[in-house]
């Protein structure tokens, strides 16, 4: 609707040089002229490299007066005498017909497009500006909400003697045109969040761009659907406005159709908001409705038509609103009529803040989302090219005897690959890890991962569709060239390489590897997302089976229990032959059912209950309260029931606890007996473990000086990665040290697994953590550290004295440590007796974080000589607790996300040296 009308008068001049600044714009037009100007814009072209510029006067300028809303484009050259010579391509307009920017970005990277569409018979700039000049849209929204890019677009809808047969599907049309060409296929813009304003027929415009975005196959349509995140919509008649006075000035002229299609009851209004009503949770929606009547058009004795006739109400409540659920429209009234209803001022009273607010929340929502949006496709569209390039190499290897041997361990890479892409394309699965409210530390984790291993099969996929020209493959990028004939058998020069046995072997590792990371993140995500989705039905899922994280989903939902009761004691009796030692420092016990005459051979874990000080026992209320402990500790290990085989865990090589097998209550002795099953193939015929199997501590201090670096480093990330995996399912050790890393080397025939064997390299070992702490005594605080208790040393500083609320920093801190045994060759104990005898011959007391500052200095300066410095920053990182999170949540899994890339990333990445 055309707005009463208002003395100020803006022009918009195009093709303006990039090298002038505003004041010497200002001087191209006369000194009467140059006081009236008000307001300015510059912002870059669209288009070409100049800029648009917008000038406000107070009243028309005397030097442009010719120029009107219904005149073409003039040059100023045409306008203005003694032109500077640098304007000589420049034109002026008033009518703002396409697109119109208001302003630059500071940040590309982190900018959102703002795109102001006016109603019927508007103006596209005197829509939205008030009533002292100033347009809420170029002087304060761009200022007051950073980096946001402001448009409009101008379209020409006038009805009263108009000859233009322009239809909603043409208006809508040239928007769509319009913002394609703002937003090229090889820019940052494609992708650049979006936000619509529309007023009146505007807003109804908007609807039908989404609609048509939503029912074709133009990639650029799909993807600014993907891009548009809020509407917000002034006085839009969803169901119709009062427009009869405009049909009686419109009859008998084109304009007439599209004025009826605008009436209540309206099939067009009515099967728009039908359709668009399908994208209820796609879009954030701001409806601002007006609550004072209009006056209408009436027709005067001359021929001329003015806005003096009956006061109606243009659009009301039950139309301008579209009635979605409160968390995906919000509703705001507005004291104002149809025509001024979008004309906002700045002044305190204004509506104009509300409406600001609400914006704000959308652009800083749209920047998270839309991101997600892409990537959720992108990752789709990769894994699908990692799956047609992993399927070609397995037809590969399946005829060609070099590589025939890895035919097994690709297909199993490639079902793996299948049941993430379908898992991930099943939408309310695929929303929780890649959807618009998953975190985008996560989202982008995961897409970083597929697409770096996507490039290393780029390859592989480019032969893939070079022989086999009917593949439906979608690429992000250029799609390969076809100009190599391929079909023959054999492959020669730079493409013979490729299916070399090694090339062949990284991929699979390589695959094995993503796809183990990319559970671990997944199962990340879960401890925080897990409202989003039924994970007990999420757990039955073929899909979630498969990929192990149905169990991980039932784990942490053990764990997220706010009450676990304790469960009752095994019948029966442990004996211990301590005849039989074993060099694992893990007691192998025999347990005897009361109801059985079999034995079972089982690991002994001891946990005590009880204390005593001389002859007196601890208090009978404190020795019920660290029992229960105990037991709850039991009952959390037996419930989480881990598995025993790496199919199962979801994580791929086993690491992590010892399966359960239940406890023994001794009550003579004070204590439960903690008792795990024994790894299958290590227990030997006389009852005790194969001699290959023992603590990390014992390794390092007997066999470390014959240990290859590689083996060194596949330790070093399977520890990492074992106490990783422990965080996922929401546990915490508390108790990590060297002694409690049990190492079982990994070979098809384990019983025959020898210390001798311990110095090859073609043995990896599956780690085993065992000694989980559930209590500690309450002593006084100190912050001197008692190193006699080698166990002390680990502990991070704050975690000397007091009990306190254990955070997985210092299980980490404690990982730190253990990784700079290993990497030195040298236990904590001895690193500490060195120091400690330094520090006492310097008379410094020997506190907690004294020997933090003595480990740190170890790790910066003699453990980079040994691992290298990647290894040894990683070292440093757990130690000094620096992971780079600032902001968590009570999972901390920002903080296991950190981890997975800044140290199992770091310490794996050692392998590929």
């Amino acid at each position: 609707m055309a707005s009463p009308a208002i003395s100020q008068c803006t022009y918009r001049l195009s093709e303006v040089p990039s090298d002038v600044s505003i004041d010497e714009i200002k001087l191209l037009f006369p000194p009467e002229d140059r006081a009236l100007i008000q307001f300015t814009s510059k912002a870059s072209s669209l288009y070409s490299t100049s800029y648009v510029v917008t000038i406000t006067f107070s009243r028309q300028p005397s030097s442009i007066r010719s120029i009107n809303a219904q005149s073409r484009s003039l040059s100023l050259r045409d306008l203005l005498v003694d032109l500077d010579p640098r304007f000589i391509d420049t034109v002026v307009d008033s009518h703002f017909l396409g697109l119109t920017p208001l302003n630059d970005v500071a940040d590309e990277e982190q900018a959102v497009d703002v795109v102001a569409v006016s109603g019927l018979a508007g103006r596209p700039f005197g829509s939205w500006q008030a009533d002292d000049g100033s347009m809420w849209l170029r002087n304060h929204l761009v200022l007051d909400i950073p980096n946001i890019r402001v448009l409009l677009f101008g379209y020409s809808s006038k009805v009263v003697k108009s000859d233009s047969s322009a239809t909603l599907k043409d208006f809508t049309e040239d928007l769509l045109r319009a913002l394609e060409s703002s937003r090229p296929f090889d820019s940052i813009q494609r992708r650049r969040p979006l936000v619509l304003i529309g007023h009146s027929l505007g807003g109804i415009i908007i609807k039908d761009a989404w609609v048509r975005c939503s029912e074709t196959d133009s990639s650029f349509r799909r993807d600014l659907r993907r891009a548009l995140f809020g509407i917000v919509f002034f006085g839009t008649p969803h169901e119709g406005m009062e427009v009869s006075n405009l049909i009686a000035a419109a009859e008998g002229n084109p304009a007439e159709i599209l004025t009826r299609d605008l009436a209540p009851g309206s099939s067009t209004t009515r099967l728009l908001k039908e359709r668009f009503a399908k994208s209820i949770r796609e879009l954030k929606v701001l409806s601002c409705y007006e609550l004072r009547s209009t006056p209408t058009l009436i027709k005067l004795p001359d021929g001329t038509y003015d806005r003096t006739g009956e006061k109606k109400l243009m659009v009301p409540e039950h139309s301008a609103c579209l009635f979605w659920p409160d968390d995906v429209e919000t509703r705001i009234p507005i004291d104002e009529n149809h025509s001024m209803i979008g004309k906002l001022s700045a002044r305190v009273e204004s509506k104009y803040h509300i409406i600001k607010t609400e914006i704000t929340s959308m652009v800083h929502d749209a920047r998270k989302q839309v991101a997600n949006r892409f990537l959720r496709e992108d990752v789709l569209v990769a894994l699908r090219g990692i799956y047609e390039a992993m399927t070609f190499v397995y037809s590969k290897a399946q005829s060609t005897a070099d590589i025939k041997p890895y035919s097994e361990d690709i297909q199993r890479n490639i079902i793996d690959i299948d049941a993430l892409r379908n898992m991930l394309f099943e939408e309310q699965i695929g929303s929780v890890f890649l959807g618009p409210h998953a975190s985008l530390s996560f989202t982008s984790r995961i897409g970083d991962m597929i697409q770096d291993f996507r490039g290393s099969l780029l390859e592989y996929e480019n032969l893939a569709s070079k022989t086999s020209p009917g593949r439906q493959v979608r690429y992000l990028s250029t799609p390969p060239s076809t100009s190599t004939n391929l079909n023959s058998k054999s492959f020669s020069g730079r493409h013979a390489r490729l299916f070399q046995p090694s090339s062949i072997q990284k991929i699979v590792e390589t695959c094995r590897n993503l796809t183990q990371a990319l559970k671990q993140t997944f199962s990340l995500s879960m401890l925080t997302e897990s409202k989003e989705v039924d994970w007990e039905a999420f757990e039955q899922r073929p899909v979630s089976r498969q990929l192990g994280l149905g169990q991980v989903a039932r784990q942490q939902a053990i764990m997220r229990s706010k009450i676990i009761e304790p469960s009752q004691a095994l019948p029966g009796t442990i004996h211990i032959d301590n005849t039989k030692a074993s060099s694992s420092s893990l007691t192998i016990g025999q347990y005897q059912s009361s109801d059985s005459t079999a034995a079972h051979s089982v690991i002994v874990e001891y946990k005590q209950y009880t204390r005593r000080v001389g002859r007196v026992a601890n208090d009978g209320q404190e020795v019920f309260a660290t029992k229960e402990l105990a037991r709850k500790l039991a009952t959390a290990i037996g419930q989480a029931a881990f598995a025993a085989t790496s199919n199962e865990t979801g994580f791929g090589p086993m690491a992590g606890p010892f399966q359960w097998f239940g406890y023994v209550d001794e009550v003579a002795s004070g204590r439960l007996a903690f008792l795990y099953e024994i790894p299958h193939g290590y227990l030997q015929d006389d009852g005790t473990l194969s001699p290959g199997v023992r603590t990390l501590r014992d390794y390092i201090k007997k066999d470390i000086a014959k240990i290859p670096l590689e083996q060194r480093f596949s330790l070093a990330s399977s520890i990492s990665m074992a106490i990783l995996n422990l965080h996922i399912l929401g546990w915490v050790h508390k108790s990590i040290r060297s002694e409690n890393v049990v190492l079982f080397p990994r070979s098809s025939g384990a019983r025959d697994v020898s210390a001798a064997s311990l110095g090859g390299i073609q043995h990896s070992y599956d780690v085993y953590i065992k000694g989980f702490e559930y209590s500690r005594e309450a002593l006084a605080r100190s912050d001197a550290l008692d190193a006699s208790d080698k166990s002390n040393l680990y502990r991070h500083p704050d975690r000397q004295g007091l009990p306190m609320h254990f955070t997985k920093e210092y299980d980490l801190y404690a990982v730190g440590l253990v990784l700079l045994e290993l990497g030195t060759g040298s236990t904590l104990d001895v690193w500490a007796d060195g120091l400690r005898k330094k520090l006492r011959s310097s008379h410094e007391e020997l506190e907690a974080e004294t020997y933090r500052g003595g480990f740190l200095r170890i790790a910066k300066t003699t453990l980079p000589r040994s691992m290298g410095s990647s290894y040894a920053k990683a070292v440093v990182r757990c130690i000094e607790g620096d992971f780079d999170v600032h902001q968590d949540d009570k999972e901390q899994t920002q903080l296991g996300l950190s981890f997975q890339q800044l140290i199992v990333d770091e310490v794996s990445r050692g392998l590929k040296l």
